[in-house]
């Protein structure tokens, strides 16, 4: 499996986490413009090698689709 990994701001991860904003969103709003591309291998607890990208997110063709949100957890 390819992974798009990016660093993002807390608050908002705490967004998309509470459905309020999408993932594509989080991506294109990442501080540093820098992104990286990772595959994973082995098991959940090798480390991820991460490679860095030369050409912006948003041109990358590795985003989702818009509306993609999570739903937020229920409370009991």
């Amino acid at each position: 499996d390819r992974y798009v990994v990016a660093a993002v701001c807390p608050k908002r991860l705490a967004d998309f986490r509470a459905g309020r904003v999408d993932l594509r969103t989080l991506l294109l709003e990442s501080p540093s413009g820098k992104w990286y591309i990772t595959v994973a291998k082995g098991t959940i607890y090798d480390p991820l090698e991460l490679i860095p990208q030369a050409q912006p997110v948003a041109d990358s063709g590795h985003l989702p689709e818009e509306s993609y949100f999570l739903r937020p957890a229920k409370t009991h």
